[in-house]
C-alpha cells in the first residue's frame, strides 16, 4: 500500500481506518482546516 500523496486522499484514508481508531483531530475537523487554509490562500 501506498501513502497517498493529496490531502484529500489523506483525509478520506483516515475516515474510519481501524489503524487511526482515535486521532487527535475527527476527519471532518481536519478537512474544515484544509478547506479554511485553501481558501485563504485564494484571497490572498
Amino acid at each position: 500500500m501506498r501513502f497517498p500523496n493529496t490531502e484529500a486522499k489523506i483525509i478520506a484514508g483516515l475516515r474510519d481506518n481501524p489503524n487511526f481508531p482515535d486521532p487527535p483531530v475527527s476527519s471532518d475537523q481536519l478537512q474544515a482546516s484544509l478547506d479554511k487554509f485553501l481558501n485563504s490562500r485564494k484571497t490572498s
